[in-house]
């Protein structure tokens, strides 16, 4: 029985991303809309790795032949949705497993003028991914196979032997992006933190790749490191951050998590990659000298953990992109509007002293 689900199963799926990556926009759509609020929600438990790779490559055609901005940031962040309200967390994670797999392979395919719309699908896939690791509460198990498919897939390709000599463009723009993707879900537990963080730790440790390790350094650690000056500064003068906003809470953690001692821990590690050392030396002075000033300082920093708050990427219905578009489109309508009016009131204005002059002559 569940032999010949699966079967069935497997062959929709090829059937869907035939259909998926067909010439015909109208059929992409329907395909889409049948995809994400019939088959999958039915068919998810019965779909294989290869299954799923096999939607994304359709997938990924549907959404490379998207033209029109507000209709790409609307696919976008319905296909993200597949991860956040997938059927069941192991169907989102194998979901965004594949995509992450699918969009690293087809990267080097991908120009220059497609590229910022690759970037607003990542941004989206990772905002999806932290908003299901919210909804469970950020449940241990379900956090760390997120965290794994992220360093396996795209930030540490090289411990894949199928991702060897692959384009890491995909890996640097998740490294760039990544603590703005997640601030919307943060505060977190120390604990937690630990976790999402283990990839960038490990790339420091374990990566060759000069670039990567260049993007956790400025993109990751660095903005914790700066965004808790900013937040000691402030409590040293007496004033505050703005309550919730992403400074506070990425300067919470870059106060309290204890990154000097973690990057002096890796930095002594014999398999440690030599020319890291300089960089994990260098992270850990400059957390020495502002783990020290809160000590010194007598603030009292409260300790980050998860409150469960929704946290969505639409309104009322629309793509917060979309929502941006139809306020300015009603805003240049008011405002045609009233110049259509004062025109009309000039023409009315002219018709009568035209009327005027002729009774008087």
């Amino acid at each position: 029985m569940a032999a010949a689900a699966a079967a069935d199963a497997s062959a929709e799926a090829a059937a869907i991303a035939r259909r998926l990556a067909s010439c015909n926009g109208s059929a992409r759509e329907r395909a889409v809309r049948h995809l994400l609020s019939t088959f999958l929600p039915a068919s998810a438990p019965h779909l294989s790795a290869s299954d799923l790779l096999k939607l994304w490559k359709g997938l990924f055609f549907c959404f490379w032949h998207s033209d029109k901005p507000l209709y790409q940031s609307s696919l976008a962040t319905r296909l993200a949705a597949g991860v956040s309200s997938g059927p069941s967390p192991a169907a989102a994670a194998a979901f965004f497993a594949a995509y992450l797999a699918t969009l690293r392979r087809e990267w080097v395919h991908i120009d220059t003028h497609r590229l910022d719309k690759f970037y607003l699908l990542n941004r989206r896939f990772l905002h999806h991914a932290f908003l299901l690791l919210a909804a469970n509460s950020f449940a241990a198990d379900l956090t760390s196979q997120v965290v794994s498919i992220l360093s396996e897939k795209v930030l540490l390709p090289e411990a894949d032997n199928v991702a060897a000599g692959s384009p890491r463009g995909l890996g640097y723009h998740v490294a760039e992006v990544f603590l703005d993707e997640l601030s919307p879900v943060l505060p977190v537990s120390l604990q937690t933190m630990e976790v999402l963080l283990s990839p960038f730790f490990a790339v420091l440790e374990k990566s060759s790749d000069r670039v990567m390790v260049a993007k956790v350094k400025s993109s990751v650690f660095e903005r914790f490191l700066e965004s808790g000056k900013q937040l000691l500064e402030m409590a040293k003068k007496g004033e505050g951050v703005e309550k919730g906003s992403a400074d506070e809470k990425i300067g919470k953690v870059g106060l309290l998590f204890g990154f000097s001692k973690r990057f002096s821990d890796i930095g002594a590690k014999a398999e440690t990659v030599q020319a890291n050392r300089k960089v994990l030396f260098g992270l850990r002075d400059a957390f020495v000298k502002v783990e020290k000033g809160l000590e010194l300082s007598g603030v009292e920093i409260a300790v980050p953990e998860f409150k469960s708050t929704e946290v969505t990427g639409v309104e009322n219905g629309m793509d917060l992109d979309e929502v941006k578009v139809e306020k300015k489109k009603k805003k240049k309508a008011k405002k045609a509007s009233l110049v259509e009016g004062e025109t009309e009131g000039a023409k009315d204005s002219k018709q009568e002293k035209k009327v005027k002059k002729e009774k008087k002559e």
